[in-house]
């Protein structure tokens, strides 16, 4: 099936993407996803080799540990999502004007309902195995030049 932008401009309130202040990341849930998927492309550059971000393996454990926090925390954003595209969908608020469901919107909140919890599954799977990627490394040390005894943990 096709993914294709509507016809016409998508019916919303046209808000920018960039964050504006500290603020919009706890009012505006715009502002506060594109802010996560903009962390995440910083953290994708910081922890390119080129970059020498990470210098030992408790700074892995760390960011891994992160990240399964921010899996852990995906799950009630997508619940919160499809609780309101229900109350939407069941106020007669949607109108579907295009595409695979045009004029269902009850078929496309069935699909985006269905979709929504394969995620919840997989962000908590995914939390599950970040946390255990950042548990195995617990103890995980560094070793590098000491002047005492050649050897130094980090």
């Amino acid at each position: 099936r096709s993914r294709r932008e509507p016809p016409g401009p998508r019916i919303g309130r046209g808000r920018s993407a960039a964050p504006v202040n500290d603020d919009d990341l706890f009012t505006d849930p715009v502002t506060a996803a594109s802010a996560a998927a903009e962390a995440i492309r910083g953290l994708n550059h910081a922890t390119a080799p080129a970059a020498a971000g990470l210098g030992c393996p408790a700074d892995a454990q760390a960011v891994l540990a992160a990240l399964a926090m921010t899996a852990a925390r995906v799950p009630q954003a997508l619940a919160q999502l499809r609780r309101f595209l229900d109350t939407e969908v069941d106020a007669g608020r949607v109108r579907i004007v295009d595409g695979e469901h045009a004029g269902d919107p009850a078929g496309m909140l069935a699909e985006t309902g269905n979709l929504l919890d394969h995620a919840v599954i997989s962000a908590r799977g995914l939390a599950q195995l970040l946390d255990a990627a950042a548990d195995t490394l617990t103890w995980a040390a560094a070793i590098g030049l000491d002047t005492d005894n050649g050897e130094r943990e980090h």
